[in-house]
């Protein structure tokens, strides 16, 4: 007599062992470089030869130097992981079997929510060799860099408002994404309150008007009117070694008694440089 038992429990093993190989077929297809190159803060891994990331090692290096010179921040207190890949379909394959938790992206950052820091609980970044990837490694290196060094996460507008100051090599004023939508915003006054973009906590709620005006505020406190200049990296040193200290928008008002708006209407329509 056959023991059904035996045999649905065979099937049931093949099954699995056969689904299992198939996952690990398509991870092998993702063939890294052994040659892990160390830039700075990063540690960079390609599924391509360096020969053909020349550039994209630079504008790490260059990136690291530009933050930390406007920020004054000091070293970062870890690496940083940069998984670059050789296409979109590459990348694609990739996020399928490690990051199917996550929306798929052109590239991204990712930093485990952990207490105790390992290699696995270093940031990370992700992109592929696109016409964008300088941006792609700006905007992603910045918030891996400011994760990195300040050692706890930042308002998500005041993150992604400097990730959108950096992400170009020209003067940060100049970024066409945003430059000529802030002028229109504020010349209709459209532009969000201050202390409204401060009590943004989610993503879904970073809109692109958000973005925008999160950029806008972060040229302004960088490169607007001279007394201005210490307030953001005074609170981003303020963040990094303590628990409680005072918002942006209370720090811009004890510099002017100027309504915040009126602060920018005067620098981005009046004293922007050329």
């Amino acid at each position: 007599m056959k023991n059904h038992s035996f045999v649905a429990t065979g099937t049931r093993l093949a099954f699995l062992g056969f689904l299992l190989w198939g996952k690990w077929l398509a991870a092998s297809e993702v063939e890294w470089n052994p040659e892990v190159r160390e830039v700075g803060v990063f540690l960079c891994h390609a599924t391509f030869s360096w020969d053909m990331a020349k550039e994209q090692l630079q504008i790490l290096a260059n990136l690291q130097r530009d933050i930390q010179q406007k920020l004054g921040l000091g070293d970062p207190r870890e690496k940083v992981e940069v998984f670059l890949f050789s296409s979109q379909e590459t990348w694609a394959r990739y996020h399928r079997q490690y990051l199917p938790d996550t929306p798929f992206r052109r590239a991204m950052f990712r930093k485990p929510d952990v207490i105790l820091k390992t290699k696995s609980s270093r940031g990370k970044i992700y992109a592929y060799l696109s016409p964008q990837l300088e941006q792609d490694l700006r905007h992603e290196g910045t918030h891996a860099i400011l994760h990195a060094t300040l050692g706890k996460p930042l308002p998500i507008w005041i993150d992604e408002g400097l990730a959108e100051y950096f992400e170009v090599s020209l003067p940060p004023w100049q970024n066409p994404t945003w430059l000529e939508q802030t002028r229109s915003r504020l010349q209709k006054h459209q532009t969000i309150p201050l202390k409204k973009l401060e009590k943004i906590t989610g993503m879904r709620d970073m809109t692109r008007e958000a973005y925008g005006d999160s950029w806008a505020w972060v040229v302004f406190l960088l490169d607007g009117p001279q007394p201005i200049r210490h307030i953001l990296p005074d609170y981003l040193r303020d963040v990094s070694k303590k628990l409680f200290y005072p918002s942006l928008s209370s720090r811009i008002t004890k510099v002017s008694k100027t309504p915040h708006e009126t602060l920018l209407q005067r620098y981005f329509l009046r004293e922007m440089p050329d």
